[in-house]
């Protein structure tokens, strides 16, 4: 008889996300994704040069996934060190992910092409601390 022992499947939900770094000269922009994995905190934090928001999303849901050590079972099983993660609801999250980061694109070419310096200063301030609640 064969029993195959497989660990417990990982569950991540996308909390929320928000610019905790913001250089207009740079261009650059720092976020913090925040999420609870089976039901734990955690978080990433990457930056963005405003470039292919796809991408970008799509590495940072690869960065959360990847958070998970990979464990190595000492038996002969195949399937002993199979891992099952999970991101709750992905297609929704990585949709939302993608409004909030084109947003934040266009309020960028915004910023560059302003003549105003109090709008200016007002974009500026409203980017610095963007943010999303994804629950």
């Amino acid at each position: 008889m064969i029993i195959s022992i497989m660990a417990e499947p990982i569950e991540y939900l996308v909390q929320r996300i928000k610019v905790i770094g913001f250089e207009p000269k740079q261009p650059t922009i720092t976020f913090k994704v925040e999420f609870t994995k089976n039901g734990q905190p955690g978080s990433v934090t990457q930056r963005y040069d405003f470039e292919d928001p796809s991408f970008f999303i799509r590495s940072v849901i690869h960065e959360i996934k990847q958070k998970e050590p990979l464990h190595v079972w000492d038996n002969d099983d195949i399937l002993a060190g199979y891992q099952v993660v999970v991101l709750k609801d992905q297609e929704g999250t990585e949709e939302r992910l993608l409004h909030f980061i084109q947003r934040m694109n266009e309020r960028f070419k915004l910023m560059k092409k302003m003549k105003d310096a109090g709008k200016y200063m007002q974009l500026f301030d409203e980017m610095k601390v963007a943010k999303m609640e994804l629950m």
